[in-house]
């Protein structure tokens, strides 16, 4: 029997807050609803115009040819990253995010510029060539295959941009995710435009013109300045193959705040002949990363070559994408996922709580607050 009702009612009351405890860690309800397209709306336009904030559009195996303005918070995710096809048709920006907290997964995007632009590719006349060239007046129509303009905290995640003119452009962009990503055929894989603090990572740009375009604040208004307008961006992780050049930087600026690696590990450039000592498959020498700028105004244009940045940690082999953590692309499976984690929580914090318990009664047991 109790023999000391006080304790024992404050040991009753501490084994129900730990009881308690374990009910913190219930599952919660998704935010949002699921949208299908073509199921619930024939084209994904239709489903943008429909859905609420936190709503997911989940796009089933199809080619749908939109291009397509998102200003909500939402999660857009294919099916199938190969069979799930977004065509832009040569009219111009595929997929533009004007809104925060947006993640697109899992699609192909193809098309936002022709096949027989003049500005496919960049190619500067050989040499210290006073010819001034503008290669960059289609960027003015926003032909990219994904624009971010103004976004902060998105996800763009797993997906196929291929045969843009820019495959990814950030403009005044923070703070978000560019991973698993493939950049195929197009005349600039990724610009940052002034963009800091995003972290690109486990991508793979690949046959292009650049990989990675830096280009200065006011290049397209004026052509020639001097300042750097986007920092503090993080590159790791990702493979550089068969770009005319891997990062291109048009800036009179020397050195470069964006991060090349994380410390341990760099980025995959095919262009790289460092060696290999000791097997670690991490390159002996830093990869140098040299960009072009220019002197003189308009007529008298001299191109240079500078180090622009330094990957201290350069891999001898491609990153294997796989390593990359991308959402699942299945609704379901990612609902079960979060039902497996959250139950995973729940287990865990019984079997803590249970352990905590007996541990009291033995303590009280042992020190003659209580007897059975």
């Amino acid at each position: 029997m109790v023999t000391c009702m006080g304790k024992a009612a404050s040991l009753t009351v501490i084994v129900f807050m730990l009881a308690a405890s374990v009910i913190v860690f219930q599952p919660l309800e998704a935010k949002g609803n699921v949208i299908v397209v073509p199921d619930d709306f024939p084209t994904i336009n239709q489903a943008i115009q429909n859905a609420k904030d936190d709503d997911t559009i989940f796009i089933k195996q199809g080619i749908y040819n939109e291009t397509l303005v998102i200003d909500k918070r939402l999660t857009i995710r294919g099916e199938d990253t190969n069979k799930t096809v977004l065509n832009g048709s040569y009219r111009g920006t595929v997929i533009q995010v004007r809104y925060y907290n947006v993640t697109i997964t899992g699609l192909t995007i193809l098309f936002s510029l022709d096949h027989n632009s003049a500005h496919r590719y960049y190619i500067r006349p050989p040499g210290n060539s006073s010819a001034f060239f503008v290669r960059h007046t289609d960027w003015e129509e926003g032909l990219s295959g994904i624009h971010l303009q103004n976004a902060q905290y998105c996800n763009i995640s797993g997906n196929i941009v291929s045969d843009c003119g820019l495959g990814l452009w950030l403009t005044g962009s923070q703070y978000n995710t560019i991973s698993g990503n493939t950049f195929v055929r197009n005349n600039n894989g990724l610009v940052a435009q002034t963009s800091w603090y995003n972290k690109i990572v486990g991508n793979t740009f690949l046959d292009g013109g650049a990989g990675v375009c830096l280009p200065p604040q006011n290049v397209f208004k004026t052509g020639l300045v001097n300042d750097q307008s986007s920092g503090y961006n993080t590159f790791v992780h990702n493979n550089f193959i068969g770009n005319q050049i891997p990062i291109e930087s048009l800036s009179l600026v020397n050195t470069t705040s964006n991060i090349w690696d994380d410390g341990a590990e760099g980025n995959y450039w095919s262009t790289y002949n460092g060696t290999d000592s000791d097997g670690n498959h991490i390159g002996d020498q830093p990869y140098q990363i040299m960009a072009e700028y220019y002197t003189g105004y308009i007529s008298n244009v001299v191109w240079k070559e500078q180090v622009y940045g330094v990957d201290n940690y350069p891999l001898m082999e491609p990153f294997n994408d796989d390593n990359v953590v991308v959402a699942s692309t299945d609704p379901d499976m990612q609902a079960k996922q979060n039902a497996a984690t959250l139950t995973l929580i729940e287990v865990t914090a019984a079997v803590t709580a249970l352990i905590v318990i007996v541990a009291l009664i033995v303590y009280f047991k042992k020190h003659g607050f209580f007897s059975l």
